[in-house]
C-alpha cells in the first residue's frame, strides 16, 4: 500500500485463519488509510508490528483487515450499539458480511428515528445470529409475539404518524 493507491484484492478471510496473517502495513500506511476512509486520527490507531496477528489484539483494541474498508464500507467510529452487539456475540467484527453489517445499522437508525435507544435485548427480540460460511450475519427471528413489532415494508413505516410508531413498541423499551 505504500505510496500510490493501489487496487485492493478482496478476499474472504476465514476466521480459523485469523493466526495466520500478520500486518505488512506500516505506521504511514494506516495514516494513509485512515485519511482515505475518514477515520479520525485521534482514535490511537496503530500499525502491529511484525509478528502480530489480529488473533493476538488486547481486549481494549479492535483490529480491521484493509480490505474490509474497501468491501463494506465500513466508517468508523464505530456506535456504541453495534460494539455491544459484536461483544454480546463474540463475534469480530471484520467477519460480519455486510448485509449482517447493514442490518445491525438499520435497526440502529430505526429505533433511532421512532425515538427508541437501541440495545442488545431489543436487538435480540427481532434479530439472532446465523453463520454463512466462515461468516456471520445476522437473520430475523421467525415466529414469537414480537414478529410484527417491526413492519416489513419501509413505506408502511414512513406512512406512520409518531403516535402510531410508538404504538407498535413494547413500553419497557420507550424513552
Amino acid at each position: 500500500m505504500s505510496g500510490e493507491d493501489q487496487a485492493v484484492d478482496v478476499t474472504a478471510l476465514p476466521k480459523f485463519d485469523m493466526p495466520l496473517y500478520e500486518s505488512e502495513m506500516t505506521a504511514k500506511d494506516v495514516k494513509s488509510l485512515a485519511i482515505r476512509h475518514g477515520i479520525p486520527l485521534d482514535l490511537h490507531l496503530v500499525a502491529l508490528t511484525k509478528g502480530w496477528t489480529m488473533y493476538k489484539l488486547s481486549d481494549d483494541m479492535i483490529g480491521l483487515y484493509e480490505q474490509y474498508f474497501e468491501f463494506s464500507r465500513i466508517r468508523v467510529p464505530f456506535s456504541t450499539f453495534l460494539l455491544a452487539v459484536i461483544k454480546h456475540f463474540r463475534i469480530h467484527i471484520s467477519h460480519l458480511v455486510p448485509l449482517g453489517l447493514n442490518r445491525l445499522t438499520m435497526f440502529e437508525l430505526y429505533c433511532r428515528s421512532l425515538g427508541i435507544v437501541p440495545s442488545v435485548n431489543l436487538f435480540r427480540v427481532f434479530y439472532k445470529v446465523s453463520k454463512q460460511g466462515y461468516w456471520f450475519s445476522f437473520e430475523k427471528r421467525v415466529g414469537g409475539p414480537y414478529r410484527t413489532l417491526w413492519p416489513e415494508d419501509t413505506m408502511i413505516l414512513m406512512s406512520m404518524t409518531p403516535f402510531q410508531k410508538m404504538a407498535l413498541v413494547p413500553q419497557m423499551y420507550r424513552r
